[in-house]
């Protein structure tokens, strides 16, 4: 099942209508107190992503579930000119959007850079820690377009991972994911692109 879709961006995020969109999946469900209020939060933090970005990217947000399985679905797009395009690339390469601090800060950069680096994906997965998911996901919490190239999953970005127990330099990433409600609640985080637009999906199981 989908929810209707809540358009979105950084200056209007719709908090309240995102939240009775949420609450009605979460009776739908039957969640537990604790199973809802975990939804809410993942939500929140997906909504805080979106007003962290940067203007001249919009987007839209909806929920679907299959059985137990819940999907909390952002599809964001980009219009902008050539010259905004060209100043933003400017701005991402040279390490100067850095003042992003977490992980949903690193999820928002390869949103805005899967939509500005289209024609180098491969570029985006050696900066972001992943490889290409071998899988081309249709179906439930991937919108409706085919063809979407996953560029970056939670679960496989968190393999690429030296072991959290071994002191390496990859202790800063394990103790962003520590500090992530994301990281801590969801199931999987998964980032796709197809043009023009960048699908953000996190996936949540409810016992």
């Amino acid at each position: 099942m989908q929810t209707n879709k809540l358009p979105v961006r950084n200056t209007d995020i719709r908090l309240p209508a995102a939240m009775k969109i949420t609450d009605d999946v979460a009776i739908r469900l039957e969640l537990s107190r604790k199973d809802w209020l975990h939804l809410q939060l993942l939500v929140e933090e997906t909504l805080g992503m979106v007003r962290a970005m940067t203007d001249g990217f919009e987007g839209k947000f909806w929920l679907e579930y299959e059985g137990r399985i819940c999907y909390i679905c952002l599809e964001v797009e980009t219009s902008m000119d050539l010259d905004r395009k060209d100043q933003l690339i400017a701005l991402s390469t040279s390490g100067k959007n850095a003042s992003r601090k977490g992980f949903m800060g690193k999820i928002a950069d390869i949103i805005e850079n899967s939509l500005l680096f289209y024609d180098n994906v491969g570029m985006l997965q050696m900066q972001y820690g992943t490889q290409v998911i071998p899988m081309e996901p249709t179906g439930a919490g991937f919108g409706e377009e085919a063809m979407v190239i996953p560029v970056w999953s939670l679960n496989e970005y968190k393999q690429n991972l030296a072991p959290e127990e071994e002191k390496t330099e990859n202790s800063e990433a394990w103790d962003e994911l520590e500090k992530s409600i994301v990281a801590k609640l969801s199931d999987d985080v998964i980032v796709g692109i197809k043009k023009n637009k960048a699908s953000f999906t996190i996936v949540k199981k409810f016992e």
